[in-house]
């Protein structure tokens, strides 16, 4: 799914209402919440949410008495919609294939504490189209130790190489998750036309696609 970056919703940009939902698409959300977030006034955002809720890209949560929100599946795909220009199937598959070239080496590098263990494609990149709206790639990690104790001594010294290296945590969260924030980003490698998602997100799970990589298990 393509976003126009001259699109908006009840005036606000809609890539930054795009950032809203991909925040808030496994969770429980209320009008403050996207008030905090899209830094506006309580009438744009009832404009916002109004129509959002007429596209089904969000549905009021019966189960609470007050007014709570719940991002839909076609608000999710949503979510995932990249602003980048359409690319040439042919550089796709480029891409492609520098991205596994990538997953080899997060997977044989001892800097990394995760390995890939699936690379999935969806989306534009299955039809028959010349040009590629985005690459949406699924990605899976496992810890590559199952040794509690010997993980744990990995993740601190991946946390002081971070910090060494002038990498900022602002929050106990930031810190929790970076070893596989530091992985998609590499995997990524700061390229527009690659969007990337968990392999268990519900979009994809829903999704036609396609197995790029997996890793096999040795009996």
């Amino acid at each position: 799914m393509r976003i126009d970056k001259k699109q908006k919703i009840a005036g606000i940009p809609a890539i930054t209402v795009r950032d809203f939902l991909a925040k808030v698409k496994d969770r429980l959300f209320t009008g403050s919440d996207a008030i905090r977030f899209l830094k506006t006034d309580d009438q744009t955002v009832t404009a916002i949410l109004a129509e959002l809720h007429s596209c089904e890209y969000i549905e009021l949560n019966d189960l609470k008495t007050e007014t709570v929100w719940e991002v839909t599946t076609a608000g999710r795909t949503f979510s995932m919609a990249s602003a980048a220009k359409p690319i040439l199937r042919k550089t796709a598959d480029k891409k492609i294939q520098e991205f596994l070239d990538r997953v080899e080496i997060v997977n044989s590098s001892n800097h990394y504490i995760y390995e890939v263990v699936k690379v999935v494609v969806f989306g534009s990149y299955l039809s028959e189209q010349d040009k590629i709206n985005d690459i949406d790639i699924g990605v899976a990690l496992e810890r590559k130790t199952t040794d509690r104790a010997v993980f744990e001594e990995m993740f601190e010294q991946c946390i002081r190489q971070a910090e060494e290296d002038g990498r900022y945590f602002g929050t106990h969260v930031e810190r929790i998750f970076w070893p596989e924030r530091e992985i998609q980003l590499f995997l990524k490698s700061r390229s527009r036309s690659i969007s990337l998602h968990p392999l268990n997100d519900g979009v994809i799970k829903s999704a036609v696609q396609k197995v790029l990589f997996e890793k096999t298990t040795l009996t």
